[in-house]
């Protein structure tokens, strides 16, 4: 991708994943809303359900998807953070919660489509910085646990320079990133297709059914 400067992109910055994932809560209420109104429920009382939460998470996995399928080397998704909390012992049977930390506020496991997750802060004037989460060998460089001042991105910039995808710096050594990336993303494309009886029958061969089997498929 070269910008109309000439210049290659190398960054894709997304600031920030919290309004994001504010959006993304406001359309699942949304959703609920209008499935309460079909059926002449009380809006107010309207329950959020699991499909609900798949359906407004999905452009923004899309969108993951196929950020992953680019050459552009970089991600970079800022979070504001929200206060952590445990259930904890109260006055007699009663429960209390106990702040232990803090988080990304994002959706529900965000950091794991991530190399690096950093906590940023400013104290007593100084810019610090804590890894949070990191994968592969670039763990080398930012240690699991490891605090200092002035994120040093220089260091991952010339971490950069040197990398050569495989299965160790994608997905935790599950299997090849790109290839799972490619797989999953077509998949959701499918989804997307219109609905006729030719698609369908098109998404059954592809699966490895004839049309005769998918008939008896359809009438069971």
């Amino acid at each position: 991708v070269r910008l109309p400067s000439g210049a290659m992109l190398e960054t894709i910055g997304i600031d920030s994943g919290s309004i994001l994932w504010a959006e993304q809560t406001d359309v699942a209420a949304y959703l609920a809303e209008q499935r309460a109104q079909r059926k002449n429920q009380d809006v107010d009382t309207a329950n959020i359900t699991q499909n609900d939460w798949t359906k407004a998470k999905r452009p923004l996995k899309r969108l993951m998807l196929e950020f992953s399928l680019t050459v552009i080397p970089f991600l970079v998704m800022t979070a504001r953070e929200k206060d952590l909390y445990e259930e904890v012992p109260g006055y007699g049977d009663s429960k209390e919660l106990k702040k232990i930390g803090v988080i990304p506020d994002l959706v529900k496991n965000s950091v794991y489509d991530f190399n690096l997750a950093v906590r940023l802060w400013v104290e007593d004037g100084k810019r610090k910085y804590e890894i949070t989460k990191v994968q592969g060998s670039l763990g080398e460089l930012f240690p699991m646990g490891s605090k200092g001042v002035n994120f040093p991105i220089e260091k991952l910039f010339e971490y950069a320079k040197r990398l050569e995808p495989g299965p160790e710096d994608n997905l935790d050594g599950d299997e090849d990133g790109v290839e799972l990336a490619a797989r999953i993303a077509a998949e959701e494309t499918a989804k997307t297709v219109e609905r006729t009886q030719s698609n369908l029958i098109k998404y059954a061969t592809d699966k490895g059914f004839s049309a005769a089997e998918l008939g008896g498929i359809l009438k069971k």
